[in-house]
C-alpha cells in the first residue's frame, strides 16, 4: 500500500518557527502550494534510502519501496502514463548518480507494474544515465559510456532504443562526453552537454551545452545534425530542462566545480542565443529541474552548506520565490512533473 503523507502539518510547524536570514534569502512567500492542476515527481531520502515520490495537492505519496536500493532521476513520458528512473544499490556514496551500477526501470505513474529495462552491464555499456522518452514515446534516449572506435578508449555517447530497451542505436560519433540529453517540444531539437568539438577529453567543468537536430536518414536511422555550441564558460553545466510553454527556451544549472558544488546558478536561455537570464544566482547550491504551469519554475535549493535540499518555486524570471516542500532531514532532488 502506498504511503500518503499530508504535509500541511509541516507547513504549520515551519511557518510558526522563527527562520534564520539564510533560510529566507530572497523569498517572497515562506510557503506556497501547488496549483490544482500540477503534479510533481522527485527522489527523496525521507524514508531512508532515496525513493521516488509523487506530490499532488497537499499529499506526498511514496511510489517505490526498496530500502536496499536508491531510485533516482525520474522522467515521465509524453502521454503521462509511464515513469522511467534509475535504480542502484544502496551501498555507495553516489546515492543519486551511481552510473556505474545503474539499472533502468519503468513504472506506471502510481508505481505499479515495475519492469527492468536495462540491467547493469547491458549492451557492454560501462556506465549509463540520463534516460528519457522521445518521438511521441516511441523511443528511449539514453547516455552511456561505451567503447569508442573513433577516438579510442571509452566515452559517453547517446543512444536510441525501443521502449523495451531493444535495438540500441548510437546517434553521436565525434569523440566527446555526451550526457544530459533532452528533446525540446518541437520533437526534433536535441539539447545535451558535451565537450567542445575540438576537445576529445576533458574534465566535467569543460563540458558545454549543445543543440542539434535529430533526423532520420534515407534508411530510417536517426543521427544528430547541425550541432551548435550554446554556452562557453569555465564551469560544469548540468540539469538541462525545457520550458514546455516556450519552444526556444530552456534552463540549465552551472556548478562551480572549484567550490565542491556548494555554489551554483540556474540560467534561463534560448537556443537562438538571443536571451540569457540568471534565474537563481545567490551563491547557494541550487539545481534547476522542472518548468511547471505557465511562468512557474520548480527547483531544488539548499540555502546553506549544512541544509537539506528543499523544493522552491519562482516565476520564469526568478521572482516570486517561495518554498513548496521542506521536511526536516530530507532531501528533494531530480524534480519532474506535469500539468493536468
Amino acid at each position: 500500500m502506498k504511503t500518503v503523507l499530508s504535509v500541511l502539518s509541516f507547513f504549520l510547524i515551519f511557518a510558526g518557527c522563527k527562520k534564520s536570514s539564510d533560510d529566507q534569502t530572497n523569498l517572497d512567500t515562506i510557503f506556497g502550494r501547488l496549483s490544482a492542476n500540477e503534479v510533481l515527481y522527485f527522489t527523496s531520502n525521507k524514508s531512508g534510502s532515496y525513493q521516488i515520490y509523487k506530490y499532488e495537492g497537499n499529499n506526498l505519496t511514496q511510489i517505490t519501496f526498496d530500502e536496499d536500493h536508491n531510485f533516482w532521476s525520474p522522467r515521465l513520458n509524453k502521454a503521462k502514463t509511464q515513469l522511467l528512473c534509475f535504480r542502484s544499490p544502496n551501498n555507495s556514496d553516489r546515492l543519486t548518480n551511481d552510473y556505474l551500477n545503474a539499472e533502468l526501470w519503468m513504472f506506471n505513474l502510481d508505481g505499479s507494474n515495475p519492469r527492468r529495462i536495462f540491467t547493469k552491464n547491458v549492451n557492454g555499456w560501462i556506465q549509463k544515465g540520463f534516460a528519457t522518452w522521445v518521438k511521441n514515446d516511441s523511443l528511449l534516449l539514453i547516455a552511456a559510456e561505451t567503447t569508442d572506435e573513433f577516438g579510442g578508449g571509452t566515452r559517453w555517447h547517446l543512444f536510441l532504443t525501443k521502449p523495451d530497451g531493444s535495438n540500441p542505436v548510437r546517434i553521436t560519433s565525434r569523440p566527446s562526453k555526451f550526457q544530459q540529453p533532452i528533446l525540446m517540444e518541437d520533437d526534433s531539437t536535441l539539447l545535451y552537454t558535451a565537450l567542445p568539438e575540438y576537445e576529445s577529453s576533458g574534465k566535467d567543468k569543460d563540458v558545454e551545452v549543445f543543440a542539434a537536430k535529430l533526423r532520420q536518414d534515407t534508411n530510417g536511422v536517426f543521427k544528430i545534425h547541425n550541432e551548435v555550441q550554446l554556452t562557453t564558460n569555465e564551469h560544469m553545466e548540468t540539469d538541462i530542462n525545457c520550458n514546455q510553454y516556450f519552444d526556444n527556451f530552456f534552463t540549465y544549472t552551472i556548478l562551480n566545480t572549484q567550490d565542491n558544488y556548494t555554489k551554483s546558478q540556474i540560467v534561463r536561455t534560448s537556443v537562438l542565443r538571443d536571451y540569457n537570464k540568471y534565474v537563481v544566482d545567490e551563491g547557494q547550491s541550487c539545481r534547476g529541474n522542472f518548468w511547471g504551469a505557465k511562468q512557474k519554475f520548480y527547483f531544488s535549493n539548499r540555502p546553506t552548506y549544512f541544509s537539506n535540499y528543499r523544493i522552491e518555486r519562482s516565476d520564469d524570471e526568478g521572482n516570486k520565490r517561495e518554498i513548496i516542500l521542506q521536511i526536516p532531514g530530507a532531501n528533494f532532488l531530480n524534480i519532474t512533473g506535469y500539468t493536468k
